[in-house]
């Protein structure tokens, strides 16, 4: 999802990690594999428009920028503009499997009115409520210090 759906440039942990530099017309976004929710498990170099801000390539690594990636994301059509501008055309190809997928999204609504019921939660019949000291490191991933 992260993939089809950049994060906002820059991406929140490059300002820790990260480099940027200019290559052609372009931004050249080197982030390297962070933590938290923000952070990405793999080394990211993502290509921007230094106008808009909006990712025209995303090329994802196990560890290093010198690596070949594993993923590659091009962005090929943005519907919208500024802040709200939004991919709804983006190949994936897949490594050096030679495998690729293309994404097309038909109905597009940016910050458009949504129902309160919407966020509503159904708790199903049966359902077993857990204090949240009951919870355990397998349930919590993040909660896990042995990673």
């Amino acid at each position: 999802i992260s993939v089809l759906l950049p994060s906002g440039i820059p991406p929140r942990d490059l300002l820790d990690h990260g480099a940027a530099t200019t290559e052609g017309s372009r931004i050249r976004l080197v982030i390297p594999p962070g933590k938290g929710g923000a952070g990405s498990g793999f080394h990211r170099v993502m290509w921007v428009d230094p106008e808009d801000g909006k990712p025209y390539r995303l090329e994802i690594r196990r560890r290093t920028q010198l690596e070949l990636p594993i993923l590659v994301a091009s962005y090929e059509e943005y519907e919208g503009s500024g802040p709200q501008a939004f991919p709804v055309e983006v190949r994936v190809d897949l490594g050096e499997e030679g495998q690729w997928a293309w994404f097309g999204f038909e109905t597009v609504r940016i910050n458009t009115d949504v129902a309160a019921d919407v966020f509503e939660m159904h708790v199903p019949d049966g359902t077993r409520e857990l204090e949240p000291e009951e919870l355990t490191a397998d349930f919590l991933p993040e909660a896990d210090e042995s990673r």
